[in-house]
């Protein structure tokens, strides 16, 4: 029992210690739980890949830009990756008879979503700009005040071994949820792979969700991509009836070349 101004005052004193000595803890964890993640996950450059070149096949696609008879007879349609040193990456259309600059844009703008799985940014420079506060022992807040970013708040989400789970970011046009499978391999000294990727996008009245399932081929202490099954279904309202529209894609990688200095000779040609 307290009984004395004298005992009063010590244990006011070392509650304020507590509360500053807590507060402090919360601040330093964002970037403790990012940190966490990014020594754990896989990443080429760590693992001795500085320079890379590979094929990329979508199954059916250039069938079915041919049956628009608008770019004629498309037979081989293929896309060839150069990523060098961890900061440049290209795509190549290959297959196309004329310019079609706009086609091709296109078709590379939806294949760098894909990338991004195999390429993943960093999370440190995702939420660079943003103010990052702890909601929980594994959840991180990020919010842009200066209203520039892409997205005005994010919530990252952790598991409890440090694996990203899910990523929740919102603007003014919508909302955009993450959601990460992972799984650790052995070959790989225990670090995590992604192996699936839901991506949920509402639009106002219309949502767009992803579903990404990858698949993995080992060489050595190296992993590559060997196929990418895409299936998204977009939902829009239609006349009190909600009409679903469903694409699926898959994607084949071959032709690697693993530090050969493809990549470097082609941006260096560039």
């Amino acid at each position: 029992m307290i009984n004395s101004k004298g005992e009063v005052f010590v244990m006011k004193v070392v509650l304020f210690t507590c509360f500053f000595i807590f507060s402090n803890v919360a601040f330093s964890k964002p970037k403790e739980l990012m940190n966490g993640w990014e020594i754990q996950r896989y990443k080429y450059k760590e693992s001795g890949v500085y320079d890379l070149k590979f094929d990329i096949e979508i199954e059916g696609q250039a069938k079915q830009l041919s049956e628009t008879k608008k770019y004629g007879n498309i037979k081989d349609l293929s896309y060839t990756v150069y990523w060098y040193m961890g900061n440049k990456v290209d795509i190549v259309v290959n297959g196309l008879n004329g310019k079609w600059y706009d086609l091709r844009s296109a078709l590379k703008s939806n294949l760098y979503g894909v990338l991004e799985v195999i390429f993943p940014t960093s999370l440190f420079d995702i939420t660079r700009g943003y103010e990052l506060t702890s909601k929980s022992p594994s959840k991180i807040y990020a919010e842009d005040k200066s209203l520039q970013k892409p997205f005005r708040e994010m919530w990252l989400s952790f598991s409890k071994v440090g694996a990203l789970e899910e990523i929740k970011s919102k603007n003014a046009l919508g909302t955009q949820i993450l959601t990460f499978y992972t799984e650790k391999s052995r070959q790989l000294k225990n670090n995590f792979l992604i192996k699936k990727i839901v991506k949920k996008n509402f639009y106002g009245p219309r949502t767009i969700n992803t579903i990404m399932d990858i698949s993995w081929k080992g060489e050595k202490k190296q992993m590559f991509p060997a196929k990418i099954m895409v299936k998204t279904n977009l939902s829009v309202p239609a006349d009190k009836k909600e009409r679903v529209t469903t694409e699926n894609r898959v994607l084949n990688f071959k032709n690697f070349f693993v530090n050969k200095d493809k990549a470097k000779i082609y941006f260096t040609k560039k």
